[in-house]
Order: C-alpha cells, then structure tokens, then sequence
C-alpha cells in the first residue's frame, strides 16, 4: 500500500475506510470500539426509509381499511425494483394499473393519496455498517437517538461528513464467517484445521481447482464470467489471483487487458518494456498495466512525479477529465526527459498509461481479498465436505444459493442427506467424509427459537434414554406456543422422520393426535398435574400400550412420490430427495438437444430445445424503447442437471401466455444469449409435452442387444398397441459386434409419452431416442 494512495496531503476530504469482519463477530466489535473510546465518543448512524411505490400503495390501503387482499393484489401489480418508474408514471404508462383503476373507480381515493405519498420518509433505522468515532462527545456534534439497543446520530452520514467527522464502515463479511465455521467443522470431525494465516503457498489442488474454474463457494469467483475467466487465465500463483481479482470488471475487460495479459503469461505475445525503469514495476503483471500503484510508481519513477502528484494523477484519471490529463501528460513526458527517456519512448508510456491506467485496481485492495480468496480457495481443494457444510450453514435464508450448493454437491460425488430429528441442529454438518446433513435453519416455516425449543425436548428425551424421538413425544415436552403445529408440519415435509421407515404423508396424518396430546400435557404442566397417560403408562401398563398405539403412523395416508416432492419443494426450496421430472427423463431427454449443464460450451446465438420445468415464473413492464408499457417475462428453465434463467420478450409472451405457467414441463425452442456471466436464453418458442411430440414427424429408434431377444415378442405388442405415423427403427448389435439399424416390419407408432415410459419400463431407460427425418 502506497501511503500516499491512502492518504494524500493535497486531499480535501478523508478516505473511506471499511472494514470487514466476520458476520458473526461485528457486534463484538462494535462493544469493543464503544469500551477502548467511550460510549459517549462512539455512535451508529441513522438512515431515513422512504415510501416505495408498492410500499406506499399497501401502507395507504391499510388506512383506509381497504381489504388486506384487494390491497395486496393491487400492490403486486405497481412496478418494482431498480429504474422502475414512480407510481405517478406507472399509473399513466403501465397497461395492468391504467386497466385497474378503470375497471375500479372506487380506488382513486388510494391511488391519489399513494402518489403524494411516495417517497417521503416512512421511518428510521441504523445504517447497516456506518459508525462514528469523534474526539469528543458525539452530543457535542450532532443530536442523538435511541433505536432499540441502539445509539444513533439523529443526522444522515451526508450531513456527519460535512461536520468533519470521520464515518467506518463496520461490515460484516460472510466469508470470514464460512472460514471459521469450516475450520470449527474440520475439528468436529477429527481433523487438524489447517492454520489459515500459513497454508502452503503453491498448493497443487488448490491450483488445479481454480484452473478448472470450479469455483461455486470461493470468495470474489463464483460467477460464471470469472470462472471462464480463471479457464482461460490459468492462474498458478498468488500474484495471478491478484490479477485475476482486478481484470474482471468492466473497464479491463471492455479496454482488451485481460486477453492482452492472458496471452503474454502464455507466452503467446511478447513481454515489452519500453523503458527499463518500467521492468521492476510491471514484471508481476507480465508489461501490463493493472493497478492504480503502477501508474503512480511509473509516473513517480520515470516522469519525476511526487507521490501526492501521481496519487492526484491517479484520481484524474479515473474521473477522465481531458483537460487535468492535457497538463500531466506535459509534466509527464518533460519529468521523462530528465530521466533520460527520449520524447517518443515517453509518449508511448503515457498513452499505454491513458489506455490501461484509467482501468487501474487498488492492488493492495485486491491482494488483501486474493488471501481471503485462497483461503476459501485452499479449504474447497482440501477439505470439500467441511468447506461445503459451512457455506450451506451461511446461506441458509437462501433458498437459491442452497440449491446451487446442492448441485455442486451431486457433482463432487458428495451425499446432501435430509434432516434427521435424531442429530440435526440449526446448521448443515458433515456426516462423514461424502455426505452433509441437512440443517432445520433451512427449513422454511421453521424459525430460531422453535428449533431450540425442540433440540432442548430432544435433549432431555435422550437423557432419559429415548435415543430416537417419537414424534408425540416431542410434542408433550415443548410449549405448543413457541413451537405450533405448522413448524411440525415443515419439519415432516422436509424429511425430518424418515428414518422410522413411515412415509411422510403416514406421518403428517398423526400430527393432530400428537400436537392435541401435546398442548394437553402442557396445559398438565401449568396446573403441575401428571398426564393420566403417563400415571399409568409406567411398567408397561395397558394404558401405556394404548397411548403408543394411538400414535402409530398410518401407511394408508402415504403420500406417492410427486406429493412428496412437492411438499419437500415448498419447505426447502428445491427438490432434495428426487425430482418431479425423473420419472419422464427419458422423454424428456428425448424432446432435448442440450440440459442446462452443457450450455456453457454454446456461443451465443445457438439454437437450443430443451424440456424442463417452469420455476419462478414472473412478469414485469418494460419501461423505455419501443416496447415501453408491455409486459414481458422471466423463469428458471429447471431440468435434471440444473436451471437456466429465460427472458421472453412481449410478442413472444402474448402467444404462449396460456402454456407458461409456474411447475409446468415445458419444451422451449431459443436461443443463447450472448453475455459474460452465466448463460441464459431467449425464448422463441414454447410447447407443452403432448405439442412438442405432435409437432414431432420424425422416427423413434430403439437400440437393442443379445440379452434382449426374449423381450421381442413383447416389444413388437406393445408397439402394435401404439400403431402411429413415426416410422420405428431398431439398433441391433450383430453377431459381429457392429450395430446397424433397420426398419422394423410394422405400420410404425405413435410417439407419446405413455409408449416411451413403457419402453423404458420394457427395456431400460436411455435405450428409446428420437430421430429427425
């Protein structure tokens, strides 16, 4: 770190200094600052809320008692999110608002009051980072207020920085959180955590690891610019993972640098120097300029700047004033001149300067997050299953990020097991060195002290020798206030008792008795009663007896499999235990010419048809251009292997506005789009199953073998019975190992889903495909 680059003497202002801890740690240090300075030194920092447009439209209906559904309804329908217009512009631009407030004049009233409304302030709160320290009394300077347990200036950030006081930002960082957790996971199953402040510095798996680009959990590369990034770069040493960290932005990656440094580290273009003083500076980044301290050091070293100069230099070039460069480019190269470089070699290092130093990265900032990165790095290569159980345990509120997890998880050849009521805690853990247990915090409909409620029945369950804990059982020893009948419900829909062999459905239909037993006995409690049941349910007693067998779970309410996975669904967020589209896959594989997984490969603009589900399906207003007002529309196109996200332009969502509906198997017929992160398509067309297969005219081929000659009289009947327009070839395996296919003697069939699951029922799945004429 150039000090200078800091802190400049010329500058007005003070730096910004943001600080990151761990998540779990930033109270800690917000007690300690607060100790080592005073309470009375220390403040946090209010921010003002303000009435969004969906915000306002629900607070205001609320006033005037307008149903909570109606309200709602209108609400969902009013622009959101980044560049969305003001309710005011909605009402007039957007089609689905202007046709509500005609088809509803009784909601005038609402709308009106909703657009004066908007954006003035609706509360306060505590800035999520923002801290100041003063020299004297914070009281002295600014008003203070008390929010909850907080301490706040009653004054904007904005408003302390012009009374001079220096803001900080106290961040909580989840990366440090997952290295902690990961290390505490290795100890708990045995392991020597690694010292993360002195890990090898050339690990080889960790190097391999990042080449490949698997990346997923690795702090700054898990999106997929930056793993194709890595793919192309190769990193092999730490001084590469800076690099790495500073070429993928924008302005580096737009200007070329990152191809012209990826080709000079392969050697693919020539290293130059045009001044020997340049060599020092620039080696580590093979002659090209990447850091805002290169250009200072060049334009200290060789153009006779003072660093204060060069940090000011650095500065204008960001802001890309012409007028400022014109006079350090004179400086520049006449400062060059004296150091002995002739005007025209001086010129070309300025200009190399203007082109690549504009885009220029604060290295000591990269570097300091390129340790962070190795470590998490380091931890993936070495201990997969410990590194995985702490960023799932981090990322439980995210339902999205747990799926990915999971994913990565099927293809490291790792287990993610279902919560089990017997060991699972709050968080995911390993269970052994390929599988992760899933954690109750990720059961949705569960909440903090529900769960401690019930680990604490557990544990007193156990202590009585009850190992594994019968669900009335449970029931009895919580408070049915803090633990109701949903949160039981969520934990039986996720898994939570499969290991008694009962089917979920079994078991949810003995929660009533169980929760009713369980609310009696706390009512028992409260009146320091003993439960008739329990009086006489010792030794083995008949009513003992009968109280287990009320509680027997019954198989005749089971649930089959597509009820069960869409249960697990709606309390995890994905599929865990299955997946909805298995049992069609080899159809649906059959519909496809790529899966999610493969689409990495495709250039933009290639044509694909792929089956899947339709998940998260939403619908929003275009604001500008020549489609402004019309809606158009995005999902998750999910197959087997994984989900791509999909737009559909208005034109293309009028037509298949009736077949797009959320947890439908859909054929897409689209495009690739072209961008730099992960892929994503753009939809041309769309066709339910049953469309897909009618539009089919080609042949279905049947690929068969020695072992399959006892199953052709039934192969040859099952395809009579579905008699149809697709001729029927067979692959055959000759007596000479060569495969050939021929026509089978037969009107052909009619392609459908039935025929293909009885083939694949016949036969096995993958032995069916398609085959265009």
């Amino acid at each position: 770190l150039l000090f200078e680059r800091f802190l400049n003497a010329a500058r007005v202002s003070m730096p910004d200094i943001d600080i990151d801890f761990c998540k779990e740690g930033r109270e800690r240090v917000l007690a300690y600052t607060r100790e080592r300075y005073g309470t009375e030194y220390v403040a946090q920092i209010i921010t003002f809320g303000t009435m969004a447009s969906r915000t306002v439209v629900r607070d205001v209906g609320r006033v005037l008692d307008i149903p909570l559904r109606d309200v709602d309804a209108v609400a969902k329908k009013v622009p959101a999110g980044p560049g969305a217009p003001s309710l005011r512009k909605a009402l007039e631009t957007d089609e689905d608002l202007m046709a509500v407030r005609k088809q509803l004049p009784e909601l005038d009233e609402l709308f009106e009051l909703s657009v004066e409304l908007e954006g003035q302030v609706r509360h306060v709160s505590t800035h999520a980072a923002g801290v100041v320290i003063a020299d004297k009394p914070i009281i002295e300077y600014a008003p203070l207020c008390v929010q909850g347990e907080d301490i706040t200036t009653q004054w904007p950030a904005g408003q302390l920085e012009e009374l001079g006081l220096l803001k900080m930002d106290y961040l909580g960082l989840r990366t440090l959180t997952i290295l902690q957790r990961a290390l505490d996971n290795i100890a708990a199953t045995g392991g020597t955590p690694p010292d993360l402040d002195d890990l090898p510095a050339g690990d080889p798996a960790t190097y391999r690891m990042l080449m490949a680009g698997d990346t997923l959990g690795v702090f700054q590369l898990e999106s997929e610019g930056m793993r194709k990034l890595l793919a192309r770069l190769r990193p092999d040493c730490f001084e590469d993972l800076i690099a790495v960290l500073a070429l993928y932005r924008p302005g580096p990656l737009e200007s070329g640098m990152d191809e012209m440094f990826i080709n000079r580290k392969h050697g693919r273009e020539e290293i130059v120097y045009p001044h020997p003083i340049l060599q020092p500076i620039l080696k580590d980044t093979y002659g090209c300029i990447v850091y805002q301290e290169q250009v200072m050091l060049i334009s200290s070293e060789l153009g006779g700047f003072s660093l204060n100069e060069a940090d000011n230099l650095r500065k204008a070039m960001g802001k890309k004033k012409p007028e400022i460069m014109e006079k350090f480019s004179a400086q520049f190269v006449e400062g060059a001149g004296k150091n002995g470089c002739a005007a025209d070699v001086a010129q070309e290092v300025w200009d190399n300067i203007v082109k690549f130093g504009g885009y220029g990265f604060n290295k000591s900032h990269s570097t300091a997050y390129a340790l962070i990165t190795y470590q998490t790095a380091f931890l993936k290569a070495n201990h997969l299953t410990c590194f995985l159980a702490a960023n799932f345990s981090c990322e439980m509120q995210d339902s999205d990020k747990i799926k990915a997890f999971a994913d990565d998880c099927k293809r490291s050849g790792l287990e993610l097991l279902p919560p089990d009521m017997r060991t699972s805690g709050w968080h995911f853990y390993p269970e052994g060195e390929k599988a992760i247990r899933f954690g109750l915090g990720a059961v949705k409909g569960t909440g903090q002290k529900a769960v401690e409620a019930i680990l604490k029945a557990r544990g007193e369950n156990q202590a009585e020798g009850n190992t594994d804990p019968a669900l009335h059982d449970l029931c009895g020893l919580v408070d049915p206030t803090e633990v109701t009948k949903l949160t039981w419900e969520a934990l039986i829909k996720a898994g939570s008792w499969d290991w008694t062999g009962s089917n979920r459905g079994a078991v949810l239909a003995a929660l009533d008795s169980a929760v009713a037993a369980g609310a009696q006995a706390a009512i028992d409690r409260k009146a320091g009663q003993m439960s008739m049941f329990d009086a006489f349910g010792e030794g083995g007693n008949t009513a003992g007896e009968s109280k287990k067998e009320a509680f027997q779970f019954d198989e005749r309410k089971a649930w089959d499999e597509q009820t069960t996975l869409k249960a697990e669904r709606e309390v995890l967020g994905f599929y865990l235990s299955g997946h909805p589209l298995r049992e069609n896959a080899g159809l649906l594989s059959l519909l496809s010419n790529t899966s999610s997984a493969k689409l990495s490969n495709l250039g933009g603009g290639a044509e694909v048809m792929m089956a899947g589900l339709v998940v998260g399906l939403a619908e929003n207003t275009i604001k500008n251009g020549r489609f402004a007002g019309h809606k158009m529309a995005r999902f998750q196109l999910e197959d087997l292997d994984g989900s791509v996200p999909v737009t559909v332009f208005p034109r293309t969502l009028e037509a298949v506005r009736e077949i797009l509906v959320e947890d439908t198997v859909i054929v897409v017929k689209a495009k690739v789009e072209d961008r730099e992160d992960s892929p994503a398509l753009l939809l041309e067309e769309l066709m339910n199953v049953e469309q897909a297969l009618e539009h089919f005219s080609g042949a279905l081929v049947v690929a068969l073998d020695a072992r399959d000659r006892a199953k052709l009289t039934d192969l040859k009947d099952l395809c009579d019975q579905r008699s149809g327009q697709n001729p029927l070839y067979l692959d055959v395996e000759g007596d000479d190992g060569r495969r050939r296919r021929v026509r089978a003697q037969s009107n052909g069939v009619k392609v459908c889903a039935e025929l293909v699951r009885e083939l694949d029922s016949l036969l096995e799945p993958g032995r069916v495909s398609l085959a265009r004429m």
